[in-house]
């Protein structure tokens, strides 16, 4: 069997060391899509899950003129390690915030009425 050529050779070896030097940044770009797609699906996932509290406390509001104290008034009890966290800020304003990501949170404030 014939050896291939120094060119040749130099070839391949260049193409090899191309293809290693592309697999780990391909690997960690691809990793990083999955996770920030992961969390962006969570965001969305709670997101709807807020929405019928949104619902019940606007209900409240128009009964009683104020946001409750708590979601216990609306039939919602707020456990330990919960999700989804309510605050009144005033009797005309609430929060409800979850954490999206390590050390982020997505928060709707009524008062501006979407999530930030």
């Amino acid at each position: 069997m014939r050896k291939p050529e120094p060119e040749v050779r130099s070839l391949r070896q260049n193409w090899r060391k191309l293809a290693r030097a592309a697999v780990f940044p391909l690997l960690v770009s691809i990793a990083a899509l999955w996770m920030a797609s992961s969390d962006w699906r969570r965001e969305q996932s709670l997101m709807q899950a807020a929405r019928p509290i949104q619902a019940e406390l606007e209900m409240y509001r128009q009964r009683y003129q104020q946001y409750p104290d708590s979601l216990v008034h609306i039939g919602v009890v707020e456990k330990e390690g919960s999700p989804i966290h309510y605050q009144r800020d005033s009797k005309d304003h609430y929060i409800l915030w979850f954490g999206s990501h390590l050390g982020k949170s997505k928060t709707f404030q009524s008062s501006a009425g979407d999530w930030h």
